[in-house]
């Protein structure tokens, strides 16, 4: 029994540490909204800043839409520049599979460099704790702005993109800078 209260212990406190990371007082440097069946979390002010995913309908719900924002410091560049250093980075991971298309684009008067994905992300069904690879469609968006590139990932299973393309769309179409 000690044994057992030993392991619940550990695997609580990554959970611990995780909670304690996110604050409400961390002062992002954008605005951007999600539907209200999302729930998101702010981490830091750099690096991994922002994740936000649908809350699930029901225990049996296990693949859900989601939203991770990096920004980066990445001094005297630009748009062009800060893509073209994490394109190849992309392109390296292990889940990356191909581009389906790249674009720029323009939103609330940002110009972004867009980049649509197809990936095998690992998946493990936390409700039979089975193990298996996903095909996700990855639609990235960046922009850079004041010494800082912004990374925001969508992540969608494949076979459900078509429904959640609207749904990140109309995400992305709250996304601007803070005066």
């Amino acid at each position: 029994m000690k044994k057992s209260s030993f392991f619940r212990i550990l695997l609580a406190i990554p959970l611990f540490l995780i909670a304690c990371n996110k604050s409400d007082d961390i002062e992002l440097d954008f605005d951007i909204t999600f539907p209200e069946d999302w729930t998101h979390y702010v981490f830091a002010e750099e690096g991994r800043v922002l994740d936000a995913a649908r809350d699930a309908k029901d225990p049996s719900d296990t693949v859900r839409e989601s939203v991770v924002i990096f920004r980066s410091y990445f001094p005297a560049s630009t748009l062009g520049v800060y893509y073209g250093t994490l394109k190849p980075q992309i392109a390296q991971s292990p889940a990356y599979d191909s581009v389906i298309y790249e674009t720029d684009t323009a939103i609330n008067a940002l110009n972004f460099k867009k980049l649509l994905s197809h990936e095998r992300l690992m998946y493990i069904n936390s409700y039979s704790h089975d193990t298996s690879y996903l095909g996700a469609i990855t639609a990235r968006y960046f922009v850079y702005r004041n010494d800082y590139g912004y990374n925001l990932t969508f992540v969608s299973a494949d076979t459900a993109y078509s429904a959640n393309r609207v749904v990140f769309d109309g995400i992305m179409s709250t996304f601007q800078f803070k005066e």
